[in-house]
């Protein structure tokens, strides 16, 4: 089959006084430092900071934090290099997934704590949204595409993680690895841009993924561009198996599970997420600002207001590209295996940014191809929403051609002021949605401080095999990240370093009021299971059981009755061996104002 999309060549597709889109020359270097690109950095790292990082002080720790950020916060050097060890073992098939974050903790914390490694996530993120701005510039010259790009890329409304720290350390750096690739790869480093693909498999798979459609983003689509995009999936697919083999090979827990499970349904699922995926991240584009108006406050309505000057401020001085409505150019097409051929008369504007455009829903499409394992990919809010990670990429690029040609054809038409306006208020809306966001993360991380403090206040006779549970009804919730997880019971032995001859280090169960039914009887032994991976043994005399009373933590002293038996829970007693050693988020959540003589 020969197929080719071309546009006229040469002076004669200028239109006169006019200023088209162009591409850059295959195989010109990218400057990154020239004084405009070094401007728009600031303008990206402002924009990352209000949106993402503005409350960074306020933040701790959240959910997937406590087992890949917080454990490398009290580690020396040696515990550090022997952690590389996960290059030899690759856990779930990503060693790098499980090196990095705790490389920047490590990192953070010896330079000034926690709140140094966010900043370490805020220059990841800023990072990225400055490549896709500079990949864009690549692709087609064009200053209000690239620079809206860069903004949604860095806004995107989907994928609501950027301020969690695992995400932002791990699965932002995945994306980074796929867009330096890309540059790589446009720039004709083809080989080193294999290697560096390989880096986002082996960090998080679905930016890999993306990587398969780069070709299109080249300026010629023709017989040979087919050539190469065969080759290309055929090199990406050999590195696919070949990690696959190496996981097959060190056993990898996940790829068993897969096998276990009905691997016909795979491909089904593979194939409705390429189809849901697009469509509920997209639609996001349109619910998140209508979600900031609803949930308005003085902080959000600051934030809009001043945002909304500098997207104005910038946009008008930007070049917003003209269309000569009085010129047509020929898009022609050809086909030998249909016999067709025939040409449009279009501008050329337009036909760059259409098959940018068309370029972007097949990476939008390949963003979901391995997020069968989140099926549904329908995630709306909370850490579930990375399975919308890697479509930031096709995402940004449909939004940012869309608004290109709107602000180019208002142009044309005398109403570039008003089209302004229109970009601007929906980008502030946008910012102003994801400060809501970060409002959220800083209301977890003061629940969290109230809860772990009253639960050491409530509990200072812990022992080797003590289970503290605690009832979840009225304790405070947040909705974009969960102030109580699946991490609960790993909280305490960081904040106290327990004896080492303690075989059960004390553990934190929030559970439901009708926790006494998930309660197993193995003989004389009481067993509480922990969504699906752990079990906890309740000791008689050795549960300590909380409840909320008039907003505060309340121990329960009378027994409990499971099917027909007691189980008696542990009675308040005199500190006989005070817990000294405290661990390395001591500090982080245990309130000033609590536990001074502890």
């Amino acid at each position: 089959m020969s197929q080719s999309l071309s546009t006229p060549q040469g002076g004669a597709a200028q239109p006169r006084g006019k200023s088209a889109v162009t591409r850059e020359p295959p195989g010109n270097p990218v400057r990154f430092l020239d004084m405009k690109s070094l401007k728009v950095l600031v303008f990206l790292a402002c924009i990352a900071w209000i949106a993402h990082f503005f409350y960074f002080r306020h933040f701790g720790l959240y959910e997937d934090d406590y087992a890949h950020i917080a454990p490398a916060m009290g580690w020396d050097l040696a515990a550090l290099l022997r952690h590389a060890r996960v290059f030899v073992t690759w856990p779930q098939g990503r060693p790098i997934h499980f090196f990095l974050p705790r490389l920047f903790s490590f990192i953070g914390a010896g330079l000034g704590g926690l709140h140094t490694v966010y900043v370490i996530g805020f220059i990841i993120v800023t990072l990225n949204a400055f490549l896709f701005y500079i990949l864009m510039e690549r692709t087609i010259r064009s200053e209000v595409l690239a620079l809206t790009g860069a903004l949604a890329f860095c806004l995107f409304p989907a994928d609501t993680t950027h301020t969690l720290l695992t995400h932002a350390l791990t699965l932002q750096t995945s994306l980074m690895f796929l867009l330096i690739a890309s540059l790589c790869y446009l720039s004709g480093k083809r080989k080193i841009s294999y290697l560096v693909a390989l880096g986002a498999l082996l960090t998080y798979e679905s930016p890999f993924m993306v990587f398969f459609g780069i070709p299109l983003l080249k300026d010629k689509w023709d017989r040979s561009l087919v050539r190469e995009y065969i080759g290309h999936a055929v090199i990406l697919s050999g590195i696919i198996l070949g990690v696959v083999g190496i996981r097959m090979f060190t056993g990898d827990e996940r790829l068993m599970m897969m096998r276990r499970t009905d691997i016909f349904l795979v491909p089904v699922k593979i194939l409705a997420s390429v189809v849901i995926g697009p469509f509920a991240s997209l639609l996001l584009f349109f619910y998140r600002p209508a979600r900031t108006i609803s949930h308005w406050n003085t902080g959000i309505a600051l934030v809009f207001v001043m945002c909304l000057g500098v997207f104005l401020w910038q946009y008008h001085r930007l070049r917003i590209d003209s269309i000569d409505e009085r010129s047509d150019y020929p898009l022609s097409f050809h086909s030998k295996v249909f016999t067709l051929s025939g040409s449009l008369q279009a501008p050329i504007y337009y036909a760059g940014v259409a098959k940018l455009f068309l370029a972007g829903i097949m990476m939008l499409c390949l963003a979901y191809v391995v997020s069968f394992t989140y099926f549904p990919p329908i995630a709306t809010f909370g850490r579930g929403t990375g399975v919308h990670l890697a479509a930031a990429f096709g995402g940004s690029i449909i939004f940012a051609c869309l608004c290109s040609l709107f602000l180019s054809m208002a142009n044309a038409y005398g109403l570039k002021r008003y089209a302004i306006m229109v970009l601007s208020l929906y980008l502030s809306l946008v910012v102003g949605y994801r400060f809501s966001i970060q409002q959220d993360f800083k209301q977890s991380w003061q629940n969290q401080r109230w809860f772990w403090t009253s639960v050491i206040e409530n509990s200072p006779d812990m022992t080797d095999g003590t289970v503290i549970l605690v009832l979840r009804d009225d304790l405070p919730k947040t909705r974009y990240i969960l102030t109580n997880s699946w991490a609960d019971p790993f909280i305490l032995e960081q904040i106290y370093q327990f004896p080492k001859h303690w075989k059960n280090p004390p553990r934190l169960l929030v559970v439901g009021n009708n926790w006494t039914q998930n309660v197993i009887m193995r003989g004389e032994e009481w067993t509480m299971p922990w969504v699906g991976y752990y079990e906890f043994t309740l000791q008689d005399s050795n549960v300590i059981l909380l409840q909320m009373v008039d907003d505060k933590l309340i121990r329960a002293d009378k027994p409990v009755i499971i099917r027909g038996r007691t189980l008696e829970l542990k009675p308040m007693q005199p500190i006989a061996n005070s817990i000294s050693e405290k661990g390395a988020l001591f500090r982080y959540l245990i309130s000033d104002s609590g536990l001074r003589s502890r």
